[in-house]
């Protein structure tokens, strides 16, 4: 998706192409159903689910950023520290495989492991150098937690956090 160039753009894309990048009994989610927020409003968990739920897809999963905070660093220096939320869903046959899966398909449980594995820790970058606007750049990233927010039936929605830890680039 075509976008300014700013850490959130960068670093939701990078989000994205690494939740496509997950596999349980194959590809985690369904490609095609991981994106960015669109921008054209909001992205909230009630939209998320009523679209997934009225939707034929069995997983998918949105990624957009929330909002920052500061730390203080020497020489009159911040380091932001941004939230970026992770929205996932996945339907299931039965009332309660959302939750604890199958052997087919992972349900929030295994999301939630499988999430963090992917995603804590990590250094993200494009082409060998860390997603950088020329002035700061995303030195890591920090799992903040998931949380089960719907659970209706055989769809299971889920909000994982995830902290950017971003540097200033040096002189």
């Amino acid at each position: 998706m075509a976008h300014d160039g700013s850490l959130a753009s960068q670093l939701e894309d990078w989000i994205v192409a690494r939740l496509k990048s997950l596999t349980y009994s194959g590809p985690l989610f369904e490609p095609e159903s991981v994106t960015p927020w669109d921008g054209t409003e909001k992205e909230s968990v009630e939209d998320f689910s009523n679209e997934f739920m009225a939707g034929r897809r069995d997983t998918a999963a949105a990624v957009y950023f929330l909002e920052d905070a500061i730390q203080p660093l020497e020489a009159g220096k911040i380091e932001v520290v941004g939230t970026y939320v992770i929205l996932t869903a996945t339907r299931n046959e039965r009332p309660g495989e959302g939750r604890r899966g199958t052997a087919a398909r992972a349900g929030t449980n295994r999301i939630r492991d499988l999430v963090r594995y992917g995603l804590h820790d990590q250094r993200p970058t494009v082409a060998g150098d860390l997603i950088n606007d020329a002035v700061y750049c995303v030195d890591r990233l920090e799992w903040a937690g998931s949380a089960i927010v719907l659970a209706r039936k055989t769809v299971t929605i889920q909000r994982h956090l995830v902290l950017a830890h971003e540097m200033p680039l040096t002189e």
